[in-house]
C-alpha cells in the first residue's frame, strides 16, 4: 500500500541520515540518498551496471566534450566506483556518506550544478556526465590548466571534484594557486592509485 511504501521510506531516509552523520557526512545527503534509492526499489527497479566498453564509449565523448585525456577519466570512475553503477543485487551503489552512482554524486551536489537527482541514481550516463561536468571544472580551472604534468593536473581536479568546488572555491584557490606539484591530499593519493 502506498502507506507502507511511504513508512518504508521515512525509515530508510532517517537510517541513511543517521548513518551518514556518524560517517562524517552530511544527515541530509545521506537521508536523500537513502529515501531515493528506497522509492527507486520500490518501484521494482532492478539496473545492471554497463560494461567497461559501455562506459569507456561515453568516456571518449566527454573527453573530447572537455578536453580531458581519457586516462584521467577512466581513473576517475576506477576510483569512484569501480565502472559501476549498482550493486550486485540492483540497488544503487551508495556510499556511507550518501553518494550515488558510478561517479559517487552527493545529492546537494547534483542540485547545485541544476541536475535531476532521480536521473542521477537511475541512469548511470547521466551520473556519469554530470560527475565529469563537475571534474572538469577542477581540471581546466585556471589554477590548474597550466600545469604541464597531465597526471598531476588530473590528480588536483580529483582533489577539487572532492572539495565541491561550488560550495568550497575559496577554499581551494591556495591549493591550486601553485602551479607545481601536488597538494599531497588523502584524495590526490587515491587517485594515482589509478592513474
Amino acid at each position: 500500500s502506498a502507506g507502507a511504501v511511504a513508512e518504508r521510506t521515512a525509515i530508510a531516509a532517517v537510517a541513511g541520515g543517521t548513518v551518514s552523520e556518524i560517517d562524517g557526512g552530511s544527515f541530509a545527503n545521506g537521508a536523500w540518498s537513502a529515501a531515493f534509492q528506497q522509492l527507486f526499489n520500490e518501484a521494482g527497479h532492478v539496473m545492471r551496471n554497463p560494461s567497461h566498453a559501455e562506459v569507456d564509449k561515453e568516456l571518449a565523448v566527454l573527453s573530447k566534450q572537455y578536453g580531458i585525456p581519457m586516462k584521467a577519466l577512466e581513473a576517475l570512475v576506477s576510483t569512484e566506483s569501480g565502472y559501476r553503477q549498482f550493486n550486485s543485487n540492483g540497488t544503487v551503489l551508495t556510499s556511507k556518506t550518501g553518494a550515488v552512482g558510478i561517479l559517487q554524486l552527493l545529492p546537494s551536489t547534483v542540485l547545485i550544478y541544476n541536475g535531476n537527482l532521480v536521473k542521477a541514481i537511475s541512469s548511470w550516463k547521466y551520473n556519469l556526465a554530470i560527475g565529469v561536468k563537475i571534474y572538469a571544472w577542477g581540471y581546466n580551472h585556471p589554477y590548474n590548466r597550466n600545469i604541464k604534468n597531465l597526471r598531476i593536473r588530473a590528480a588536483r581536479a580529483y582533489d577539487f571534484y572532492h572539495g565541491n568546488p561550488a560550495v568550497d572555491y575559496t577554499t581551494y584557490i591556495q591549493e591550486f594557486s601553485s602551479t607545481t606539484g601536488l597538494t599531497g591530499s588523502w584524495w590526490e593519493n587515491l587517485y594515482l592509485q589509478h592513474y
